[in-house]
């Protein structure tokens, strides 16, 4: 295989970390081009011959002698064997001091290697590069039903499993890269994370199954299946491979599809090809005394569930979703769709709008907390509202819900959860979100600037009181840039002129974040990353944000204008 690999610069690694859509757009572009190589794996395709043409070609150029074309140019199907990288190798053998010899060999003398056809070759070292293990078997004895082992099943058949990741007579195994694996079909990395075997465990562990084992008669109608696709594949091909067992000639080593399709067909165990075995003589025992586990544990009675089934129970995982009612039009509703999506993955969560601009409410919510769902380990503050218009037109009541939302709720949050948190002795984390918006001056949405000012100034002086007390709590002032979280479609100006230039220009961000903005998603995805790694600062544009800091140096040392943000 040609290598074209192309060394990354600094440019293109600063790029990676600064912006994390172009670096998903990167990987996603090669995943893509991997799992439409297997296009190519089917024979007598037109991808399969393209490839093989365009394989020719690369290695007629890369060899000056027709002699070693001859030798080393393969006539079987492209993808038979394992591709490997190939440019530095036909180089080497075309050397002066290099001789291709590809006759058997038919042992090794005192002197050096004799050949199928009797010829001695005089060697002074000699490199024995064998390969691996192909075998599938471990090394340790696996011993299943009756007293029989893995190697002892696999020396009369060969390796044989179902779908890759069970084996008939071997209770309750798993494995991820069994035989009959997806190692040639795709992107391996998907396929080996998929959540087969946590599933068969949840239904071991709920169902208080003694023993899945996958049907005899089942697997060999598997593997049947399997070599009869296989017929149409590469991987059956003329070629002598480590793909193949070398008794039987069938393939046990490859997936016989693409990568997608093993994925599609584990995403869903099929049950009934175990004979399953209960703990207890009846196999519904597991379901109590008619008592549910919310029930048992005190939990919230006055909702129900609403999720996907993929054969997974409730994990012991809560989130809780809380909104300002000064927008309470937009929010409860978003809440509650972010709550069913969790539920529906197997988690717990409950939405729940209150006002954030009242001490009360927010008491009242640490209370409930504590009381249906325990120590609160993880405390994230985003209260914000977005206000437009000249400081000295917002009318006193637009600033009052302003400042109230904006910094009394992080303020009011942190002190009514903060002391629960403490008392539970354990590690926790409290994240406040802040803005870019905090580090510069944005004409027109001053207000929201101060109150963002206010909240990292608020976050950095409890990040040292707790350091002060030694308190296990680690506080993370979070700071976006240009998100797309909809706040300009919810901003309003309440101006005292009303001036149709701020409906302009809520109208003009609105459409630049829809446009330019960094999704919720990953914005999340980057932001609960920082937070595990204990980061005091974390921002999802840091370019920008280092950007704005040095305009900032540069305006205190020349005493200049107040910087606006990049561009």
């Amino acid at each position: 295989m040609q290598q074209n690999r192309r060394l990354h610069t600094e440019a293109d690694i600063e790029r990676f970390n600064n912006d994390p859509e172009y670096y998903k757009a990167f990987r996603k572009q090669i995943e893509q081009q991997m799992n439409e190589n297997f296009a190519a794996s089917i024979k007598n395709s037109e991808a399969q011959e393209k490839g093989r043409q365009w394989a020719e070609k690369m290695m007629s150029s890369a060899i000056a002698s027709p002699e070693l074309r001859e030798k080393l140019i393969p006539s079987w199907e492209l993808g038979c064997r394992r591709l490997t990288p190939s440019l530095p190798y036909l180089k080497a053998i075309q050397e002066p001091n290099v001789n291709v010899v590809r006759t058997g060999i038919r042992r090794i003398t005192e002197k050096g290697i004799e050949t199928e056809d009797g010829e001695i070759h005089e060697i002074d070292t000699l490199i024995c590069a064998t390969g691996f293990n192909t075998s599938f078997s471990s090394r340790f004895n696996i011993v299943g039903k009756n007293g029989v082992s893995l190697r002892t099943m696999w020396k009369a058949r060969g390796p044989e499993a179902y779908l890759g990741m069970a084996i008939a007579g071997l209770l309750n195994y798993f494995t991820l890269l069994g035989p009959n694996c997806p190692i040639a079909n795709g992107s391996l990395i998907p396929c080996i994370e998929s959540r087969y075997i946590v599933q068969a465990i949840t239904k071991i562990q709920t169902d208080q199954v003694r023993s899945l084992d996958v049907k005899q008669p089942i697997q060999d109608a598997f593997n049947d299946y399997v070599q009869e696709v296989h017929k149409d594949l590469v991987w059956t091909g003329s070629c002598q491979s480590w793909y193949k067992d070398r008794k039987s000639g069938r393939v046990v080593a490859v997936w016989p599809g693409s990568s997608l399709h093993f994925m599609e067909m584990i995403a869903t165990p099929r049950w009934e090809d175990f004979d399953i075995k209960y703990i207890n003589s009846n196999p519904f025992s597991f379901m109590g005394n008619g008592i549910s586990q919310r029930e048992a544990k005190g939990e919230d009675l006055t909702y129900c569930e609403s999720r996907r089934w993929f054969g997974f129970r409730p994990r012991s995982a809560y989130c809780l979703i809380r909104n300002g009612r000064h927008h309470r039009r937009h929010r409860p509703r978003r809440a509650e769709e972010v709550a069913s999506e969790i539920r529906a993955a197997d988690g717990k969560a409950e939405a729940r709008g209150i006002d954030v601009s009242r001490p009360d409410e927010l008491d009242a919510l640490a209370a409930y907390v504590h009381t249906h769902y325990g120590d609160v380990r993880l405390l994230i503050n985003n209260a914000a509202i977005e206000t437009l218009g000249t400081l000295w037109e917002l009318s006193s009541t637009r600033w009052e819900t302003t400042l109230n939302v904006n910094i009394h709720g992080p303020i009011h949050g942190v002190r009514a959860l903060l002391p629960h948190m403490m008392a539970s002795v354990k590690e926790c984390w409290n994240a406040n979100v802040s803005s870019v918006g905090a580090f510069t001056t944005i004409p027109g949405q001053s207000a929201y600037a101060i109150t963002k000012h206010a909240v990292q100034a608020f976050t950095e002086s409890l990040h040292v009181e707790l350091r002060s007390q030694k308190i296990p709590i680690h506080v993370s002032s979070v700071i976006p840039g240009l998100l797309n979280p909809g706040i300009f479609d919810r901003a309003q100006q309440n101006t005292a002129t009303v001036d149709p230039a701020w409906e302009r220009h809520r109208k003009s961000m609105a459409e630049m974040v829809w446009g330019t903005g960094m999704g919720i998603e990953e914005a999340s995805r980057i932001i609960v990353e920082q937070i595990a790694e204990g980061k005091l600062w974390m921002c999802t544009h840091p370019a920008v944000m280092t950007e704005i800091l040095q305009q900032r140096i540069q305006y205190y040392e020349g005493q200049g204008e107040p910087n606006a943000p990049p561009a």
